[in-house]
């Protein structure tokens, strides 16, 4: 519609007396509704891909960091009394929580092993001297092997 003939019919309805009532305007629900729905479709997105990379890291050691592990362990964690996948049966629901807690507990222990692994790679004396006596050793024998070899 032009915004002559839209204001020709204003002023036609206000002149002729007419006993027309604008009807209230409500804001529509619908866009909202889509909004959340949008809202609840990128959280699912976003846990799935984080219950992905938590499956992921949990397989394969050393992917993700310590960092990482602790914060997929909190959000695989974090819906670990609803069912998600089994929803059907009460055993399949059972069993699908205890194994999402079995992966939690899985990303935790790898945290826990890569820090243990980090400090006797940096700091342990004892790590530290074995090794250096090894390589005394090693090069001791490797002295006498080129001695004896008229070297």
């Amino acid at each position: 519609m032009t915004s002559k003939y839209l204001l020709f019919l204003i002023v036609g309805l206000v002149v002729s007396g007419s006993s027309f009532v604008a009807p209230k305007v409500r804001p529509l629900s619908r866009p909202m509704a889509l909004s959340s729905e949008t809202e609840k479709e990128k959280q699912a997105i976003t846990y799935l891909d984080d219950w992905v990379r938590a499956v992921d890291c949990a397989s394969k050691f050393g992917l993700c960091d310590v960092t990482e592990l602790h914060e997929l362990a909190d959000k695989v964690e974090a819906g670990s009394d609803d069912c998600t996948f089994e929803g059907n049966t009460m055993d399949l629901c059972d069993k699908e929580i205890q194994d999402r807690k079995d992966v939690a507990g899985l990303l935790r222990l790898q945290a826990e092993l890569q820090l243990g692994m980090d400090y006797l790679e940096k700091a342990n004396l004892f790590a530290h001297d074995v090794i250096e006596e090894h390589d005394l050793r090693e090069r001791d024998l490797e002295m006498e092997i080129l001695s004896e070899d008229g070297i």
